[in-house]
């Protein structure tokens, strides 16, 4: 039972905490409301995040596209008014100190899609991984389907987000239908064809970066998707690994390491944490497919 509550907690921890999830009654407000679109002033990103908002985001409509200082402005005046943005977050660890005088802290960054009132701090952040120093279209296209999505479930089902774990999770064994793609940069080097057979017993591929992007793009039908999200924590990272329906959106599941735990100098994580899939993530990934 403590081992259970340990675990349910450390997934509660950084799926509410983290990504800042907002009540039922404030996404009913979403819902009848409208969005503008917060602009950052990198022309690139800003490019594809209002293609990629365009493109996904149905929950309600897009009414304007402004700089994000004054999208804000304009939303704190109105009640059925929420921007939604690219933003980041520093986490820090406690200070470590050397000697007697100097200290130093662990610092790590997270990016995300978020929801805001035009408040600085978001409704929700929904966080997504970086390439090369670039936010690609499938990733910040997975930022607005992820939280549109919780969105969704919370919306149809008229329960809060803690909620949403359970129907997520009754709804995983829907990934027997489809082939996974996982891309082929995130697996681990030392895993072989047979040691991913043995671990995960689903339709699967490993695909290039093109294959995995144009099916989240281009929502292709029978096409499940793996992402892993790093998300700061203690000056170090959580990496979740979220598997998705490319052509739905639909969550089958949100898996992070086992027995995570907070300590003085930082996170203490398991084995699992990784930024690639190992085989430990791969017994998760299967898990999900048996509705574990």
């Amino acid at each position: 039972m403590k081992q259970t509550f340990t675990l349910a907690f450390a997934l509660l921890l950084t799926f509410m905490v983290h990504a800042q999830i907002p009540k039922l009654k404030e996404v009913q407000n979403v819902q009848q409301s409208e969005v503008i679109i917060g602009l950052t002033g990198n022309l690139e990103l800003d490019k594809n995040l209002e293609e990629m908002v365009k493109k996904f985001w149905t929950i309600c409509p897009i009414s304007d596209i402004l700089p994000l200082k004054e999208a804000r402005k304009k939303a704190k005046e109105n009640d059925n008014l929420y921007v939604i943005h690219f933003g980041s977050l520093h986490s820090m660890s406690p200070k470590r100190y050397v000697g007697n005088n100097y200290y130093f802290k662990d610092i790590s960054t997270g990016y995300f899609i978020g929801l805001t009132t035009g408040a600085k701090k978001p409704l929700m952040r929904s966080y997504i991984p970086i390439f090369d120093n670039e936010f690609t279209e499938e990733v910040l296209s997975h930022g607005v389907t992820y939280m549109q999505e919780l969105f969704t479930l919370m919306l149809d089902n008229e329960v809060g987000a803690l909620k949403t774990l359970k129907i997520i999770k009754d709804n995983s064994t829907e990934l027997k239908d489809k082939v996974l793609y996982i891309p082929d940069w995130w697996m681990d080097s030392k895993l072989t064809e047979a040691d991913i057979t043995k671990r995960y017993k689903g339709k699967y591929e490993i695909v290039s970066h093109y294959e995995w992007s144009s099916a989240i793009l281009n929502k292709t039908p029978g096409i499940a998707y793996s992402i892993i999200i790093p998300v700061p924590m203690g000056g170090k990272y959580v990496y979740q690994h979220h598997i998705c329906d490319a052509e739905t959106s639909e969550i089958y599941g949100i898996t992070q390491p086992k027995g995570a735990a907070i300590q003085l100098n930082g996170l203490n994580m398991s084995k699992a944490n990784k930024g690639y899939v190992s085989k430990k993530n791969l017994d998760q990934y299967n898990d999900v497919l048996n509705g574990k």
